[in-house]
């Protein structure tokens, strides 16, 4: 893992830390307090890190309630907690107390292979799964729907990555697509799009979306 500090890359790595760090590849990394952050790996560890202490100040793995690796992708809702996505054992929620696995079986989720996750300002929390796009309200799951590309209802298929800008929810796969006022713009090859497959989002402080592709970065 590595962080840029005025002008300069610092690394960090197992042997440079004074405590537990992962060792697994880092699938996600999201902002927790005083410059610290959240760190997630394939095989299936979350820590809280400190930067400065060098050390994960909280380490979580094989916990009661976490769901099985391999882990995909981590984010934070708007109350702190977090959420951990997998592929094939559904989704793992922590408050800062309890883990809880939260599958397809009885539970909300349209599809247990979890690709990415973003909540936007609404407070809905989108999922990318292998079959669509879900959009659900985490404090009331029943409230939700699943877009396909298969029913006409996502304007592209094989969504894995998404993020959210100024304007609203952005998602990648088989092409971009920027959703506002529920109306769809699509991005591809014919307008611009590097490449075809949309492998990565971020958006950066002058609300440019920055979209990474198996040919280049647009």
């Amino acid at each position: 893992m590595h962080r840029i500090q005025d002008g300069q890359w610092l690394a960090y790595s197992t042997d440079a830390s004074t405590g537990r760090l992962p060792t697994g590849t880092i699938i996600g990394i999201e902002e927790a307090v005083e410059g610290q952050v959240w760190l997630a790996t394939n095989e299936g560890e979350v820590c809280r890190f400190d930067p400065e202490a060098i050390e994960c100040i909280e380490y979580y793995k094989d916990e009661a309630g976490m769901p099985s690796p391999p882990y995909t992708d981590l984010t934070t809702q708007a109350d702190g907690s977090l959420v951990v996505g997998t592929d094939g054992a559904g989704l793992g929620t922590f408050d800062g107390a309890t883990w809880r696995t939260q599958t397809i079986d009885g539970e909300f989720l349209a599809d247990n292979s979890v690709w990415d996750m973003v909540q936007t300002r609404d407070g809905f929390l989108w999922i990318a799964v292998d079959s669509g796009l879900q959009q659900m309200d985490p404090n009331r799951p029943a409230i939700q729907r699943l877009y396909t590309f298969a029913e006409g209802s996502l304007p592209i298929d094989e969504v894995r990555v998404l993020n959210i800008d100024g304007g609203g929810l952005w998602i990648g796969g088989q092409g971009a697509a920027q959703q506002q006022d529920d109306e769809w713009q699509i991005y591809s090859l014919d307008n611009g799009l590097a490449g075809s497959t949309v492998q990565a989002l971020a958006v950066d402080d002058q609300l440019r979306t920055w979209l990474g592709t198996e040919s280049g970065l647009s």
